[in-house]
């Protein structure tokens, strides 16, 4: 990496962070517990009651809370991980670059969708460190010629095709959440006391098209879409294993997922997995015989 000391400071915060913020949010149990209000869209909502998500719904905490145990198990080791890796290989910087997609993407959502708690500013450094060493690493791929990062025999064709098909079907699951109450002049149930869908904003705003773009660049083997589907095949895979914590976080809670959502989700795990595998061995081993541009 050409920009190693700023990246590995930023990372750095960016882990000590992290865990802070996961740590507190897992253990942290003041309050009284469950009680319900009405929106103001008169739904009746049960929320948590308990530590730093005390104001969260009990669907969205049951949600925050698993996405905190999968940074302190999987993201926070993966991110370390990532980073000593991207040191060595090429490889290793497209891990870094799609784990820390997972970390913005994380630190952004829980910054615009959990309710105001004293961890607020604490997100927003987070989403920043993760949005700028995102783009620093991004760069310093680039930096080498997208064409020469990829072994030339790459194809990619199971990689676009779950970009492609991952994307269009989770775009799928949202619009049928959100067109119906559009067209009955309704409010979506999963809005609860929440002001808008952040999360489905989010997906259907910036990472979906990105999926299919990724995917669409790819089967053109075009290198662009190399490298969104591989930095977004990492990215995935780490967002849907926290999915996964998530509907067994709100099962534990007597909130479960439809079971759409788990068929769905379930599955994406399955391929995501053995697409990473796919994704990863069509980048170059290493980066000695690159040069910069």
């Amino acid at each position: 990496m050409k920009n190693k000391k700023m990246i590995t400071i930023l990372v750095v915060t960016l882990l000590i962070g992290s865990a802070l913020c996961a740590l507190i949010g897992v253990f942290s149990n003041d309050g009284n517990g469950r009680y319900t209000i009405t929106s103001i869209d008169g739904q009746a909502v049960t929320l948590y009651g308990l530590g730093l998500y005390k104001h969260e719904s009990l669907s969205m905490a049951s949600q925050v809370i698993a996405q905190d145990y999968v940074i302190l198990i999987l993201g926070i080791p993966g991110l370390l991980f990532s980073l000593l890796y991207a040191n060595k290989s090429l490889r290793g910087m497209f891990l870094l670059a799609g784990t820390l997609a997972f970390f913005l993407y994380t630190y952004m959502s829980y910054s615009f969708a959990a309710n105001f708690n004293n961890l607020f500013l604490v997100y927003i450094l987070l989403m920043t460190c993760s949005l700028v060493t995102f783009i620093s690493v991004c760069i310093d791929i680039t930096s080498y010629g997208l064409k020469n990062c990829f072994n030339a025999v790459t194809k990619l064709n199971f990689t676009a095709g779950f970009m492609i098909v991952m994307g269009t079907l989770v775009g799928l699951m949202w619009l049928a959440k959100i067109v119906p109450p559009l067209l009955s002049g309704t409010t979506p149930e999963s809005l609860e006391h929440y002001t808008t869908l952040i999360i489905q904003a989010m997906d259907l705003g910036i990472v979906i098209p990105a999926m299919l773009v990724g995917g669409i660049l790819t089967l053109k083997k075009n290198p662009l879409g190399y490298f969104l589907s591989v930095v977004l095949s990492v990215k995935a895979l780490t967002l849907l294993v926290s999915i996964t914590a998530m509907m067994i976080g709100m099962t534990a809670n007597n909130v479960p997922p439809t079971i759409v959502e788990i068929i769905a989700f379930g599955t994406f795990n399955l391929i995501a997995f053995a697409n990473i595998v796919f994704a990863i061995r069509g980048v170059r081993p290493n980066n000695v015989q690159l040069t910069s541009h």
